[in-house]
């Protein structure tokens, strides 16, 4: 079997903070999202799948405000209103093997990710509290490029219509690259 589709989609997003106007802007922007498989059936008991597809992870509100919260004088998170959303391109290949009792599903991955999201770390003398230690201050910034893949082995095992036991395991590596 063979399925292909491809999704269209525009955002638009308007930045209006009155206490820090440097801050403001509007960005729009507009990409197509393709996804495909390839699913082929040796017999009822294996089959196998190579599919593609591309995402998009989009910052969620804590991200976006820039107006971090004083739980600790001594270190706040600020979101960053100019965060750009993540961009995934995956590609994946999987076997199963299905018994009576067992079902044996091993993978293989590896992702494409563009301005992934990092956490940058700066001091600065000023302390809401007027302590003299400063505050560590966090916030998000888009990064390069990010590359994962890995290898994944999931195993399901029925030994009665009332017990299911499984097993996952996986081994990762990535590799990330970018400036600030």
């Amino acid at each position: 079997g063979i399925q292909a589709g491809l999704r269209s989609e525009y955002t638009f997003v308007r930045t209006e903070t009155p206490a820090t106007p440097e801050l403001d802007g509007d960005r729009d922007y507009t990409r197509l999202f393709p996804s495909g498989s390839i699913n082929y059936k040796f017999s009822d008991a294996v089959s196998t799948q190579l599919s593609y597809s591309s995402r998009i992870r989009r910052p969620y509100f804590g991200l976006l405000n820039p107006f971090g919260g004083i739980g600790d004088p001594n270190s706040i998170f600020v979101g960053n209103p100019k965060l750009n959303p993540i961009y995934i391109d995956r590609l994946e290949w999987n076997l199963v093997f299905r018994s009576e009792k067992f079902t044996i599903n091993p993978a293989i991955y590896a992702a494409q990710v563009t301005d992934f999201f990092a956490t940058v770390i700066n001091q600065v003398p000023e302390n809401a509290f007027g302590l003299r230690t400063g505050t560590i201050v966090r916030r998000p910034v888009n990064l390069d490029t990010e590359r994962f893949g890995g290898v994944e082995l999931s195993v399901n095992y029925r030994p009665t219509d009332n017990i299911n036991l499984s097993a996952d395991a996986n081994f990762y590596g990535y590799q990330q690259r970018g400036n600030f």
